[in-house]
């Protein structure tokens, strides 16, 4: 189980930014199980330095563009220079909104430090995240990925869905070194 997420945070240390991410599942080490985010944009410089610096993730700098009205969303993230498109989806919520909770699928994140943050050393940075909020599932209606997004449309089967949490308020404490 993988996942694709889009992120508009309003409230971060590093200021308000947005950010697009993938996670392709499970994987072991050391005895446990965690989840890694192999690919990542974000809209903020701030938060590819402190992303990468205080948490391992592999953050790029992208701009986004949401437009949301009432029965659809659309979400555009674009390279900066180029304008040239990394990935756009196209949503529709439906149906009722419902608690959702980290509590209820505990997972921790592991991510490998980058050399420039490590002083030479090899590590990896844990990190048990804590969110909570109100869900609502969505049809995908149009999604388009590029040669620098994982397509995951096309490595997976099944309908096409997508949970909205509006609101979600996540944690991400202090990561933990581990070899």
């Amino acid at each position: 189980m993988g996942a694709v997420m889009l992120v508009h945070y309003e409230n971060a240390d590093c200021g308000p930014y947005d950010e697009l991410l993938y996670i392709p599942g499970f994987f072991e080490h050391n005895n446990k199980t965690y989840m890694r985010i192999t690919k990542i944009f974000v809209s903020s410089q701030a938060s590819v330095e402190w992303g990468r610096r205080n948490w391992a993730i592999p953050k790029e700098l992208a701009d986004f563009e949401w437009r949301q009205g009432k029965k659809e969303w659309h979400i555009d993230v674009r390279q900066p220079k180029t304008g040239k498109s990394i990935y756009s989806v196209s949503l529709s919520p439906r149906f009722f909104s419902f608690p959702i909770t980290t509590s209820l699928l505990p997972w921790k994140l592991l991510q490998k430090q980058e050399p420039q943050y490590s002083q030479g050393e090899d590590f990896y940075l844990e990190t048990a995240l804590d969110g909570r909020g109100s869900a609502r599932i969505c049809f995908i209606d149009r999604v388009e990925g590029s040669k620098d997004f994982p397509d995951y449309h096309e490595m997976s089967h099944g309908p096409r869905i997508a949970v909205a949490i509006d609101p979600f308020k996540m944690t991400f404490p202090v990561a933990t070194k581990v070899r």
